[in-house]
């Protein structure tokens, strides 16, 4: 037999293309939306007076009548403070040697690393924009002493467990801490938990057993202490200030509220969207506030419940050339549509994003510097690192200007 191609394996090359795939979505849609509206201040934090109230001191009255009581106007403190959020990488020095030139890397080791937690940090960011600031980013669904436990989303509706993804935000090697909200308050102590593989969309598999109990929260965190957990230290997003209880950044929730259009047959209780629905929300901010929305998003999933909704609308074209999909954005009452992967499930939000600004303190996203170098000496060790880093917090000077439509009912894939 002649020459084969395995016999000949050691005289061929190995031929590589000439760029890194990164397999990750990089895209920040929220962060997108409110950068444009950024501010810096240094400070300890932001304070804006806010008139919450009229002067009482009004009414018609007959000729003789007594003069109304006199009143004032009420204003209260809208306190925005920063929220800490870090990137960090470290390199060694045989890395950084070895990957010197295209010769013999794809990309500098230190370049690519930069490049990638300053996408990595941008997408947590925008991750958090989105969602409360307290932190969690799923539940237990059945308590039990086993490394495979089973996650659903953190704000599942009532009933739709089996259709809330748990582990949207997780990936293998997150740490993350699990435990009820008093232990995660720190009267008591959460399990710190390393990721290790991600089965589907609800189960996670962790590097050793966890002892769970059913609800137990789940947040990112390297240990069980108030400096080194995510909850209650992420940035306050949209979600913060769509409340019904409580307090948002200083002010009693009672006077300082968003709109919030839960289901009357019970909150977390889903229902079917409606343009009905969707008008109420965009005429409740005009209403209360004198307020036009300007933008209204909500999950991927809820695309294809509004598309749904214009079904009636469909025009036919005898075209030859026809494409069976969606182009361009979507709107409703020509106010602009957009669907965010990072968003909260089984809601549609309707913002004045004028009533919102990204507040930072310092540069919006920078590398620590502070001595005139980014890299650091690691002590002791061959070694280098960095760190990317924001200080920053997000604020709404007007929630009555915006809308919450919560429990609508989507279609969620579960593996």
């Amino acid at each position: 037999m002649g020459q084969t191609l395995a016999n000949y394996d050691a005289m061929l090359k190995e031929f590589y293309l000439p760029e890194a795939i990164d397999a990750l979505p990089d895209m920040v849609e929220m962060y997108d939306e409110v950068k444009r509206t950024s501010k810096g201040w240094t400070g300890n934090k932001i304070i804006e007076p806010v008139r919450l109230s009229r002067n009482v001191g009004k009414g018609a009255r007959a000729v003789g009548g007594t003069m109304p009581t006199p009143g004032y106007q009420t204003t209260e403190e809208h306190q925005i403070q920063a929220k800490y959020n870090y990137q960090t990488i470290q390199l060694s020095g045989q890395v950084m040697k070895a990957s010197a030139n295209t010769t013999g890397a794809f990309a500098k080791a230190m370049t690519y690393e930069m490049s990638m937690a300053m996408k990595d940090i941008t997408n947590d960011i925008d991750r958090q924009l989105l969602h409360d600031g307290v932190g969690n980013i799923g539940v237990i669904l059945s308590g039990t002493s086993s490394a495979t436990q089973t996650l659903e989303y953190a704000g599942a509706a009532s009933g739709s467990v089996s259709r809330q993804p748990g582990t949207r935000f997780l990936q293998v090697g997150d740490l993350v801490l699990i435990g009820t909200a008093i232990e995660h308050g720190f009267t008591g102590a959460p399990e710190v938990a390393t990721v290790s593989s991600i089965t589907d969309r609800n189960t996670v598999v962790f590097a050793a057993s966890e002892s769970t109990v059913t609800a137990d929260i789940v947040c990112f965190g390297a240990a069980a202490n108030a400096a080194n957990t995510n909850y209650n230290n992420e940035i306050q997003g949209v979600e913060a200030a769509m409340i019904t209880s409580g307090a948002y950044q200083n002010i009693n929730h009672a006077n300082f509220k968003a709109n919030v259009l839960n289901n009357p047959a019970g909150a977390l209780t889903n229902r079917s969207l409606t343009t009905t629905l969707m008008q109420q929300a965009v005429d409740e901010p005009w209403d209360n506030a004198g307020s036009k929305v300007d933008l209204i998003y909500g999950h991927t999933s809820m695309r294809m419940e509004y598309l749904d909704l214009m079904y009636p609308d469909r025009r036919y074209n005898t075209g030859k050339n026809m494409d069976a999909g969606y182009t361009g954005e979507l709107s409703f009452n020509d106010i602009r549509m957009k669907f965010f992967r990072n968003a909260p499930y089984n809601i549609l939000r309707f913002l004045n994003r004028g009533t919102w600004t990204l507040y930072h303190l310092g540069g919006m996203l920078h590398w620590f510097d502070l001595d005139g170098s980014v890299l650091s000496r690691v002590s002791g060790v061959d070694a280098v690192d960095a760190r990317l880093q924001t200080y920053c917090n997000l604020g709404c000077n007007n929630p009555r200007a915006n809308c919450a439509l919560n429990d609508i009912t989507v279609t969620l894939r579960a593996t």
